[in-house]
């Protein structure tokens, strides 16, 4: 139990982190394009491109659990995580294994939840 939360805390720092890193302030035309030439070097952070480009290549719905939620990020990142540590330490895949990845994901966003209200208040 406790390599589970060890191994969500992880996952947690990760997503916060990643989420800081890809920020960025787009400047907007009024025809509603993004253009990164107008971002100033204030507004963005290290990885700020992963979003830019990732929007332009990505369909809108799936924005939110690759960039733009810390919350829905932990499904797809979560997932992730999880998967690879279930397959490092060579474990059978089976109802157990696929229960507890669900509740994992669940309690995951959760906690990217919390976090982000506490950094935001």
């Amino acid at each position: 139990m406790t390599h589970y939360l060890i191994l969500m805390a992880f996952a947690a720092l990760f997503i916060q982190g990643f989420n800081y890193c890809i920020q960025y302030d787009p400047f907007t035309r009024p025809e509603g394009r993004f253009e990164e030439i107008e971002i100033g070097a204030h507004n963005k952070e290290i990885f700020w491109f992963i979003k830019f480009y990732g929007q332009k290549l990505l369909p809108k719905v799936l924005w939110k659990p690759f960039f733009n939620c810390p919350v829905c990020m932990a499904s797809v990142y979560g997932s992730l995580f999880y998967w690879a540590d279930i397959f490092a330490h060579a474990s059978i895949v089976n109802s157990r294994t696929l229960a507890i990845w669900f509740v994992f994901c669940v309690c995951l966003a959760g906690m990217n939840r919390i976090i982000t209200k506490f950094i935001h208040s």
